[in-house]
């Protein structure tokens, strides 16, 4: 039944959350203890978690507001460099990762930098980079970080399940699907 006369006071809206002080609060019982921990918590090789619901909401905005840095550093006019050093510490194939970042013959251990840019961000880790950035770029970044965590934490905006699983894994998938433009053929 359509309610386009109604006010905004008038409409309520099917969310599924409460008002509370934490995260545990404020979602529903199935969701806290059931939903994330099965969909979108970390675990390890075993299959026992290694995060909390209370630490997914950082991850996932981490590693969002990572992306800042490249932008907010172009738009102030500063250069980011980044070393081997600060690829993702825990990325299984780390060397792997250098020489696709840093060139051929690279390893993890190398010494050589690198701009940081669109193209390389996902193989680095927030903890290894935004430390290390200008102090304009880093407050940025962190107050990115901070709203958007805060966000995700009050339910106000929640990013779809690829993002919430696959943010800051070692393939960075954060969408459900891509867009290909292929090149136009017909004569």
């Amino acid at each position: 039944m359509s309610g386009a006369n109604l006010s905004a006071d008038e409409l309520s809206l099917p969310i599924k959350r409460t008002d509370g002080e934490t995260i545990e609060d404020r979602l529903t019982a199935n969701a806290y203890h059931n939903i994330l921990p099965a969909r979108y918590l970390r675990k390890d090789h075993d299959g026992e978690l290694v995060e909390s619901q209370e630490d997914l909401f950082e991850r996932v905005a981490e590693n969002i507001a990572l992306a800042e840095a490249v932008f907010e550093a172009e738009k102030q006019d500063v250069e980011v460099t980044v070393t081997p050093d600060q690829l993702k510490p825990d990325h299984p194939r780390r060397d792997e990762l250098a020489s696709e970042v840093f060139g051929a013959g690279t390893d993890a251990d190398s010494d050589v930098e690198t701009e940081l840019s669109v193209h390389n961000v996902n193989k680095f880790a927030y903890e290894t980079v935004v430390p290390e950035l200008p102090d304009g770029v880093r407050d940025h970044v962190e107050a990115k970080q901070a709203e958007f965590q805060e966000l995700m934490e009050r339910l106000s905006f929640v990013p779809n399940s690829p993002t919430l699983m696959n943010a800051g894994d070692e393939l960075q998938q954060l969408s459900a699907c891509f867009v290909d433009s292929p090149a136009d053929d017909l004569t």
